[in-house]
């Protein structure tokens, strides 16, 4: 319509696009050292937190797999992936990564020749028990523990170290944690792999993997939890002056859902709390390309975001959002006063 604008980001007139968003964990990934999405089925597999610590494979690896979130993964099969380098961690950690295995195996490993340094080494066997080892000529803190995740669904497992405490969690709840307040990190020469140790070239991982992260911090149990989750959130808040009912107009999108409930709804907060207590009527996300019409708002307010929910009982079909705007009455003063974070 000729009265009509998208939204966009005011550091970027032209605004934000993409060939596909994935519906994922949005989170503030501060600290984010190494990130492998598993996007394409071409090696070296990529690291997208932009460190460049790209992974190049070995052995039976199956890039462009079943992921968590899309169609898209790794299953090693007796393969592992070489990282190009060391990342840079210091006195504290996270790993996380979703997984669905066969039969356990190394997750990761940067370990010294004669294993007595581990920097750190993160291993499940075939019973479900995960070891996280912090080791410095064999003093240090292992956490071993029963996590369940030999079920054959996809599961979320991350492991924290904060210089003393290890703490492991499987889909964003907290399972077991170790101690050693005498300790320092090792230095270890050579670079990590996924899949298998360091060590020996043992303990092969088999099975799918998805959305592998390494922070060079200790993520708090409410980051892991956001992390862990399987609910999208796409956030924006605008600032202007004029109320948002009156220049909301419309929302166009794409989606597949694979047959999955998804659903949108824009919040307002028309008190300026940050609370968000208005809704607009729900639109359906069901597979089409199409607009909507955004109804439902009844009082004036400053500030806006949009929510995007999905419901699904098989995550490897999980919806993709091909396409996504929102569609306003033209007006110089509305702009985005935060980023939209995709993950």
């Amino acid at each position: 319509q000729a009265n009509t604008t998208h939204l966009r980001h005011a550091q970027t007139p032209g605004g934000i696009s993409s060939d596909q968003v994935r519906i994922g964990a949005s989170e503030e990934l501060d600290g984010r050292v190494l990130h492998y999405a598993y996007e394409t089925d071409a090696s070296p597999v990529e690291d997208v937190s932009g460190g460049g610590l790209n992974a190049s494979s070995s052995g039976t690896v199956s890039l462009g797999s079943n992921g968590v979130f899309s169609s898209q993964g790794v299953r090693l099969n007796g393969g592992y992936l070489s990282l190009s380098d060391k990342p840079g961690i210091g006195d504290s950690f996270t790993f996380t990564t979703w997984l669905k295995t066969d039969d356990g195996g190394t997750l990761y490993s940067l370990a010294s020749l004669d294993g007595f340094n581990k920097k750190p080494q993160i291993q499940i066997d075939s019973t479900g028990v995960v070891k996280t080892e912090v080791r410095n000529s064999r003093s240090g803190p292992i956490l071993e523990n029963e996590t369940g995740l030999t079920d054959g669904e996809w599961h979320h497992f991350a492991s924290t170290f904060n210089g003393t405490h290890i703490e492991h969690y499987v889909d964003g709840d907290r399972v077991g944690q170790a101690v050693d307040d005498d300790f320092s990190m090792p230095t270890v020469s050579g670079t990590p792999r996924i899949g298998e140790t360091t060590v020996s070239g043992s303990n092969r991982y088999s099975g799918y993997l998805d959305e592998t992260l390494l922070f060079n911090r200790s993520l708090n149990a409410t980051t892991v939890e956001r992390i862990a989750s399987r609910k999208g959130q796409l956030k924006t808040t605008t600032t202007l002056d004029k109320p948002v009912k009156d220049i909301l107009k419309a929302v166009n999108l794409n989606i597949s859902s694979n047959d999955q409930a998804v659903d949108l709804v824009v919040e307002s907060d028309p008190d300026g709390d940050s609370a968000y207590e208005e809704q607009s009527d729900r639109i359906d996300l069901s597979d089409d390309d199409r607009i909507e019409s955004i109804t439902g708002f009844e009082n004036a307010s400053a500030a806006f975001r949009t929510k995007v929910n999905l419901t699904t009982t098989n995550a490897s079909e999980s919806p993709i959002l091909n396409k996504f705007d929102l569609k306003a009455r033209a007006s110089d003063t509305l702009t985005w006063t935060e980023d939209i974070n995709l993950s």
